[in-house]
């Protein structure tokens, strides 16, 4: 028996009532973690932990509903519900440096900013790659949205300046954009973009890091892809940086999992590479995407 449309829609109303309670709720449990994490001095952000939420949210969707709407839906609820622990704790809202080069890539980066951290979450454009590490280092910044990397000098190899970063708050990388991937796709989405911040690139279940290098030395990049798989680490992604003021090769690889500072393999593939005055440094990374059927 055919449903009266009347009584669909009351039962959508009824739903929706529902779903607007449990968001005030919602509001009201982070702000009360909030509460906590200001006594605590824990941070208030978690790059990794948001990753698992939405990811563990996909493992049981199902139904008509698109997945990314899923994401795009839970992405705006948790930067709503970050912005109201960073005022409880911080006294200030979290804003975001983009860098925004003239023409449309500044509005792709813009709309990537926009769909990963919430649309209520103030937008500062920046000039150049440059401006964004200054803004987020010197802390008028809270995230800073940034181009992927390119092989190149210039704003194309901007990760190079994060190589000093040594104190436990340094910069480093801790999310990609746009979250996810469509399932169908064999290669990346056309337009990306990394995410910096102030914190601790964490664990989550599963990543990629950046290793940024500089050698005295001209090694190529297939010999870093060579020692580095034999080290143990798996590369996805290597750029050159074929410009620098010090005359030092640099390069920037990618590798799938977590890898730190800490990690042992660092200083085996130092050591395998035969430069004695090179530098191998963990610079952050995201956790792997998400995937849309």
């Amino acid at each position: 028996m055919t449903r009266d449309m009347n009584d669909i829609r009351r039962d959508i109303d009824s739903i929706d009532k529902q779903l607007h309670s449990l968001l005030i709720k919602r509001a009201d449990l982070a702000e009360e973690i909030g509460q906590i994490k200001l006594k605590s001095k824990d941070r208030i952000i978690h790059p990794d932990r948001e990753a698992a939420l939405i990811k563990k949210i996909l493992s049981s969707h199902k139904g008509g509903f698109a997945r990314e709407s899923v994401v795009a839906i839970w992405r705006e609820i948790i930067g709503a519900l970050s912005e109201i622990q960073y005022q409880k704790v911080q006294g200030e809202k979290i804003q975001v440096a983009i860098s925004c080069p003239e023409g449309p890539m500044g509005y792709v980066y813009l709309e990537l900013a926009k769909d990963y951290f919430s649309s209520i979450i103030p937008m500062k454009k920046a000039v150049s790659p440059l401006s964004v590490l200054s803004m987020v280092r010197e802390g008028d910044a809270t995230f800073g949205v940034l181009p992927w990397p390119e092989d190149g000098s210039g704003d194309s190899a901007w990760w190079r300046h994060m190589m000093d970063e040594t104190s436990l708050d340094g910069l480093n990388v801790v999310a990609r954009l746009p979250f996810g991937n469509k399932e169908s796709l064999d290669i990346n989405p056309e337009y990306r973009a990394l995410v910096i911040a102030r914190l601790p690139f964490v664990a989550s279940e599963a990543d990629h890091s950046f290793l940024a290098m500089s050698f005295e030395t001209d090694i190529s990049r297939s010999m870093v892809v060579d020692k580095a798989e034999k080290e143990g680490l798996k590369p996805v992604g290597v750029y050159n940086c074929t410009c620098d003021q010090n005359q030092w090769n640099l390069r920037l690889l990618e590798v799938d999992g977590f890898v730190d500072n800490d990690d042992k393999r660092l200083h085996s593939l130092h050591k395998a590479l035969g430069d004695p005055h090179a530098r191998i440094v963990a610079i952050g990374g995201y956790p792997a995407p998400a995937l849309y059927k």
